[in-house]
């Protein structure tokens, strides 16, 4: 059986469900699959379980659960049934999955920030790096020009001086 708040929340009628087993109620993966099984053998086995729970109502609507299923026994302690407290969170689960798909964006915008600036700094390292082989060239450069200035101070005075001779020469040949 169900009451009129799960009926109202799955979106059916007590006609439409009567009869059919829980496994209507869940997508066909979960049905197939070991954690599906690992439930019906804790249930059988008279154990609770609790958790969030994610079910298919009417028209293939995902309705999400917070749920417990509370193993009821008999006088012998035998289980005679199972009773479900469910309460649907379907609104809290999209806010959770929305704030995850927002942090998620987030991380990814970070980390290409992260890359970004990592790459502008590695561009302002090359540019340092040759503006310091461009201040050492022009250094040696400059070395360059100022020992060419004075060789050329010594042969202008080297000129100079065989030029006085020169003159010298001429004077003694007349």
């Amino acid at each position: 059986t169900a009451n009129n708040n799960f009926l109202n929340v799955m979106g059916y009628a007590l006609t439409e469900i009567k009869g059919k087993h829980h496994r209507s109620f869940c997508e066909p993966t979960l049905v197939n699959s070991p954690e599906y099984a690992e439930f019906w053998r804790k249930l059988n086995h008279g154990e609770f379980i609790g958790d969030q729970f994610k079910r298919i109502g009417k028209h293939g609507r995902v309705v999400w659960l917070e749920a417990t299923y509370n193993p009821v026994h008999d006088a012998h302690g035998r289980l005679y049934k199972v009773v479900k407290f469910a309460t649907m969170v379907t609104d809290q689960v999209a806010r959770e999955e929305e704030v995850s798909q927002a942090a998620s964006v987030a991380f990814e915008i970070s980390q290409q920030t992260d890359v970004s600036a990592q790459r502008g700094a590695d561009v302002v390292q090359n540019t340092v790096q040759t503006m310091r082989k461009i201040s050492e060239e022009m250094q040696t450069a400059s070395s360059g020009i100022e020992a060419l200035g004075k060789q050329s101070l010594l042969i202008n005075s080297i000129v100079q001086t065989i030029g006085g001779i020169a003159q010298q020469t001429n004077l003694l040949a007349l």
